[in-house]
């Protein structure tokens, strides 16, 4: 049977939601006097936003970025049914 091992380290900090969180960020316009969202405004933004995240390398935004594989709209549905009260 195929699966990964358990890797040895600090385990991850950064979650779905995270991604979802950063997302929502990365749709929304960007601030004044700005054209588009670079990745260290959206870092910060996210940092400013995050109750769990007091830090984090604008890397980690550019990672996330590549991954993204969804559209607004699938973004903004997850970001219902997570945060649905």
């Amino acid at each position: 049977m195929l699966g990964e091992k358990p890797r040895g380290g600090r385990p991850n900090k950064w979650t779905e939601r995270d991604d979802l969180e950063l997302t929502a960020i990365a749709c929304t316009e960007p601030p004044d006097g700005e054209a588009r969202w670079t990745v260290r405004m959206l870092r910060d933004r996210f940092v400013e936003l995050s109750e769990q995240h007091d830090s984090m390398s604008h890397e980690r935004v550019r990672q996330t970025r590549i991954s993204w594989t969804f559209t607004v709209d699938k973004a903004r549905d997850k970001m219902t049914r997570l945060y649905k009260p």
